[in-house]
C-alpha cells in the first residue's frame, strides 16, 4: 500500500530530521520573496538532503492511485507562521501546499520560542 503525503509528513516531521526540516523552513531565506508578509519555501531542496524521506514523499506522488492528484515534489512548498511564545514552549504552524492545487497539510511544531528574534 502507498503512503499518503499527510502520513509520510505526519511521521516524519516529530523526528530529529524532521525537525531539521522545520529549522530549514524557519531559517530559509525570504530575501528573493516578492511579497513583505508571509512567504513560501520550496521544499526540493531541502527534503534532497534526506534521501530516505525524499524517496518517501516522491513515493507518495508517483505511485498514488489518485490519478487526480499528481505532482511534482518541486511542487510541494512550505510556510512558517509563528503563533504564541508563552504555548508549549512557543508554537509555530507549518502549512504545506502543493502549488495549484486545494491540498493543505497543517504540522504544529512546538518550544519555536528559543529560535524567535523579538522586536
Amino acid at each position: 500500500m502507498v503512503e499518503s503525503l499527510e502520513s509520510v509528513l505526519s511521521e516524519i516531521l516529530p523526528t530529529s530530521e524532521g525537525r531539521q526540516i522545520v529549522a530549514a523552513i524557519r531559517e530559509s531565506d525570504t530575501s528573493d520573496c516578492p511579497y513583505e508578509e508571509g512567504h513560501w519555501v520550496s521544499m526540493d531542496p531541502i527534503l534532497s538532503q534526506y534521501t530516505e524521506i525524499y524517496e518517501r514523499i516522491t513515493a507518495t506522488v508517483f505511485r498514488s492511485g489518485d490519478n487526480a492528484f499528481k505532482y511534482s515534489i518541486g511542487n510541494l512548498k512550505a510556510s512558517y507562521l509563528v503563533d504564541e511564545d508563552f504555548v508549549n514552549g512557543g508554537r509555530a504552524f507549518i502549512i504545506f501546499n502543493v502549488v495549484c492545487s486545494t491540498w493543505v497539510y497543517v504540522y504544529q511544531a512546538d518550544n519555536q520560542a528559543p529560535y524567535w528574534k523579538m522586536k
